[in-house]
């Protein structure tokens, strides 16, 4: 590009909120999405007459046949292997990965967006925003293209070895909870699954962004869409406000504290003594919930507004026991660590 030449912006909404715990399978909504990705259609693609583009949140894992069946037992399986066995495995999962990842582009390309559904896809896709975009793409097909987070072989271990670390935890946080373990000797699994974690998020998340350049590249007059789960936000940084006319939103609402780690995680790594003080409140902060969640009843957490509340007092019960312990104030503490909707455009 020439000096003094004109670079257009591509817009971009980064939409990060809460879309269920189970990423396999249909996903338990708020309005958060349908309300945001519906306004950023209606104002950019309509409102300014743009082609569009939204990067779906998707998971391969379960639909590859490498391992036992079952993505659980598959994830810890897979996750296991070393040295060669890795190597061997890792060539299947990248060929049959790849085979998947087109043959649902295919079918996006032929369906979806001609504006005709998909049953199986819709359901794992639809975070509320999809009828709307059916019926544009009736209206002019291709008008909003869908498109897969990229995956591949590395992925995929990312992911099993995540999942394997939280297994491991999980099943420790309720030994924790009934007080056979003590909390101190628990913190070296909250540690390994917090760095698998992060792991997983940065290659996933920096893989959308390249998706997200290559489409730019392609046509930076298209409006690109590209929603996730709130452990995602920080990917914020990695786009180039230059390159991209960013809006971003996020769901109001207290997240665990390895979200607070995963958001310093894209800009440079958090120090040792952040690293440690934020393992130090998950753990508090599980331990809590567990107890609250008991004491509320199960249905309640399964409310938006029982699971804020409980995740909030969890939240704030874990600064409070590091203040206590650490001789500082408790409300300066919960208010460094004050979560809240921070969206920009």
């Amino acid at each position: 590009m020439r000096k003094g030449q004109y670079q257009e912006r591509t817009p971009v909404l980064l939409a990060f909120g809460t879309h269920g715990e189970n990423i396999y399978g249909k996903s338990n909504v708020t309005p958060f999405f349908q309300d945001n990705v519906c306004r950023f259609i209606d104002e950019k693609i309509v409102g300014e007459d743009r082609q569009g583009a939204v990067i779906h949140e998707y998971i391969l894992l379960n639909m590859i046949s490498s391992g036992p069946k079952g993505s659980t037992r598959k994830s810890r399986k897979i996750a296991k292997l070393k040295g060669h066995k890795q190597i061997q495995i890792g060539e299947k999962i990248r060929e049959e990965t790849k085979e998947l990842y087109e043959h649902i582009t295919s079918l996006l390309r032929s369906y979806r967006d001609k504006g005709i559904g998909i049953t199986n896809l819709d359901v794992q896709h639809d975070f509320g925003f999809l009828e709307r975009i059916l019926c544009l793409n009736h209206k002019r097909n291709g008008r909003v293209q869908s498109y897969l987070e990229p995956q591949d072989e590395r992925t995929t271990f990312d992911l099993c070895e995540w999942d394997l670390s939280w297994r491991k935890l999980s099943w420790r946080i309720k030994l924790m909870h009934l007080g056979i373990i003590s909390l101190e000797k628990q913190l070296p699994y909250f540690a390994e699954e917090a760095k698998h974690l992060i792991k997983m998020h940065l290659r996933r998340d920096t893989n959308v962004y390249e998706l997200a350049k290559g489409i730019r590249s392609q046509d930076p007059k298209r409006a690109i869409i590209i929603p996730r789960g709130l452990g995602h936000k920080g990917m914020k940084a990695l786009f180039d406000p230059n390159e991209f006319d960013i809006s971003f939103v996020a769901e109001d609402g207290p997240s665990d504290f390895s979200h607070d780690l995963l958001e310093k995680s894209y800009s440079g790594q958090p120090t040792e003594e952040e690293f440690q003080r934020n393992i130090r409140l998950q753990a508090e902060y599980h331990k809590r919930l567990i107890n609250l969640r008991l004491a509320d009843g199960s249905q309640t957490y399964l409310t938006d507004i029982g699971r804020k509340r409980i995740n909030l007092a969890a939240r704030n019960y874990a600064l409070e026991q590091l203040a206590a312990e650490r001789g500082l104030k408790a409300n300066n503490l919960i208010k460094e660590y004050q979560y809240g909707n921070k969206n920009s455009s």
